[in-house]
């Protein structure tokens, strides 16, 4: 999910952070365009929650891949040896990437990419002291 707005507000890292996003396009819950949501919260959109990382942790523009329905952003180096990086899923739901679904009035997830190892990847690649 995005950040809450008024948690947004309030973060203010002392020290760069990596971050891995991966988000639906269509996903009703944490909507991708930000906005409240039927439970009362007051979301962000992905684009901004993105902005927000990129400037505290001083990153360089994104290098862009696209296959299939994954558009894969790349903010890299950054500040501190960390990086961003985003995955938005064209049409994707509130579901985890390869995995199975929890519910499916709440979507369906994607087969195209599988998040855990890509997380695995990505944090053992930009750890955090």
């Amino acid at each position: 999910a995005t950040q809450i707005l008024d948690d947004q507000k309030a973060c203010r890292p002392a020290r760069s952070v990596p971050i891995i996003h991966f988000h639906g396009t269509a996903d009703r819950l944490n909507p991708y365009d930000g906005g409240a949501t039927a439970a009362g919260f007051k979301y962000v959109s992905v684009k901004d929650a993105i902005g927000f990382w990129t400037e505290k942790n001083a990153c360089l523009a994104p290098q862009r891949k696209e296959s299939g329905t994954i558009q894969h952003y790349v903010y890299a180096p950054c500040a501190g040896k960390s990086a961003i990086e985003l995955y938005s899923i064209l049409g994707g739901e509130h579901a985890w990437p390869g995995g199975e679904a929890v519910d499916p009035r709440i979507g369906k997830p994607t087969m195209e990419i599988y998040a855990t190892p890509l997380m695995w990847e990505f944090f053992a690649a930009h750890p955090m002291p």
